[in-house]
C-alpha cells in the first residue's frame, strides 16, 4: 500500500501536488482540533496525516530541483557541455543541502 501511494504521489503534476499539501495541511489542523477536543479515536491520525505531508513535500521539491537541473543543462549543452555541467550539479547539491540544514533548524526552534 505504501510503495502505490508513493508511485501515484510520484506520478501527479505540481499543480495536484500543491493542491493535495494544501488540503494536507488543513486536515493537518482538523486533526489537531479534534484532538484536543478528545473527539480523535485514531491516536496515530495526525502522525499519519504528518507523513503523507512530508512525503508530498519531498516529492515536489524533487521535482522542482529535477526542472532547475534540466533547464541548466540545456543552457550549458548549448555552450560547452562537459565540464560546466558538473558544476551545476555541484552547485544544486549544495543548495539541497543548505536547505535541508535551515528546515531542521527551523523544526528544532519550534
Amino acid at each position: 500500500m505504501k510503495r502505490d501511494l508513493v508511485e501515484q504521489i510520484k506520478n501527479l503534476d505540481n499543480k495536484e501536488l500543491v493542491q493535495r499539501i494544501k488540503t494536507a495541511r488543513a486536515e493537518i489542523q482538523d486533526l489537531i482540533l479534534d484532538k484536543n477536543m478528545n473527539k480523535l479515536t485514531d491516536r496515530k491520525a495526525v502522525f499519519k496525516k504528518r507523513k503523507e505531508l512530508a512525503l508530498l513535500q519531498t516529492v515536489l521539491r524533487q521535482k522542482q530541483f529535477l526542472e532547475e537541473l534540466e533547464t541548466k543543462n540545456e543552457v550549458n549543452e548549448s555552450k560547452k557541455g562537459g565540464k560546466q555541467t558538473k558544476v551545476v550539479v555541484d552547485n544544486l547539491a549544495e543548495k539541497a543541502k543548505k536547505q535541508s540544514k535551515t528546515r531542521t533548524k527551523s523544526v528544532q526552534k519550534k
